[in-house]
């Protein structure tokens, strides 16, 4: 039985991990099935298990289901948004002459998954040489995009290299 959160969260990496057709096991109760949708939510996989599990139906109550299928579709157009920013940011930066490097998300959803759906993002990081910042940040603002307050964190106020 599936009830624990250290069990439901094993039962998660078996879905993402295993050929999903011979595992999975019998989830007894409606309310155990919520408790694994709150989880995959949680760690930001509902869109991957939802992946996962429309292929292969199992007893999945249908309202569990439709939560994890609503996830996925919101995930999907909301990547599809911020996918189409940043292609417009980089064409914009790279047509002036700046290098962009792309940065965590935006190059993994792309190339590692199979839907970008299946990656929730909230934001798009990308990498800068340090004498391009004024100049894309003058671009960017052209171009109606705003100034981001930062927070002013001694870390942020510190030069960041890498030989």
């Amino acid at each position: 039985m599936v009830d624990s959160k250290e069990e439901v969260d094993g039962y998660l990496l078996k879905t993402i991990n295993e050929q999903i057709e011979g595992f999975l096991p019998e989830i007894p109760s409606e309310k155990i099935w919520h408790t694994i949708y709150r989880r995959a939510e949680r760690h930001g996989i509902a869109p991957l298990i939802y992946w996962r599990f429309h292929r292969v139906r199992s007893s999945i109550p249908q309202p569990v289901f439709d939560r994890f299928k609503q996830t996925y579709l919101t995930t999907l157009g909301r990547n599809r948004i911020f996918l189409a920013e940043l292609d417009r940011v980089v064409n914009l930066l790279c047509s002036e002459g700046i290098k962009v490097v792309l940065l965590k998300g935006a190059v993994f959803v792309r190339s590692l998954y199979e839907d970008i759906g299946l990656r929730p993002m909230s934001d798009l990081d990308i990498l800068l040489h340090k004498g391009d910042i004024p100049k894309a940040v003058w671009i960017l603002k052209q171009n109606g995009y705003e100034e981001p307050i930062l927070h002013q964190s001694e870390l942020l106020k510190q030069d960041v290299t890498h030989d």
